[in-house]
């Protein structure tokens, strides 16, 4: 992801950004990409877990971190690692049955969303737009 691209947030009046683009490029590349993934939901939306990892699965984001681990398990450790790192908030278990849930930061999604650029598309009313 190129660094230009994060110019474009806004300051928002404090000097929160340039931390929060430290703490993403210190992201191995594929954890960039299970990160920006998550630019596609709604601001405010509870993410079910397993649903955004069965994702980066499909989408082949996820590489094992040691030999002999799953890809499942990777996908758990991916999860955990940017839980710790605080892209993601609110994890907690879901009413209806689904696992955990979470959701990600007004600011953190903003960057999401600026570094994915052009790479990431939504559908919306039959054209695509970037996200």
């Amino acid at each position: 992801i190129q660094q230009s691209r994060f110019t474009e947030i806004k300051n928002h009046g404090n000097n929160i950004i340039p931390i929060l683009k430290f703490s993403y490029n210190h992201l191995t590349p594929s954890l960039k990409s299970c990160f920006t993934y998550c630019a596609l939901f709604p601001k405010d939306f509870m993410i079910p877990k397993w649903t955004v990892i069965e994702l980066w699965i499909a989408h082949k984001y996820v590489e094992p971190l040691d030999e002999g681990q799953s890809i499942e398990e990777a996908a758990e450790e991916y999860f955990q690692i940017l839980v710790r790192r605080c892209f993601f908030q609110d994890v907690k278990r879901s009413l209806i049955g689904e696992g955990l849930t979470f959701k990600i930061h007004d600011l953190m999604h903003d960057m999401a969303q600026q570094a994915s650029g052009k790479d990431i598309f939504i559908a919306d009313s039959g054209t695509m737009k970037p996200v």
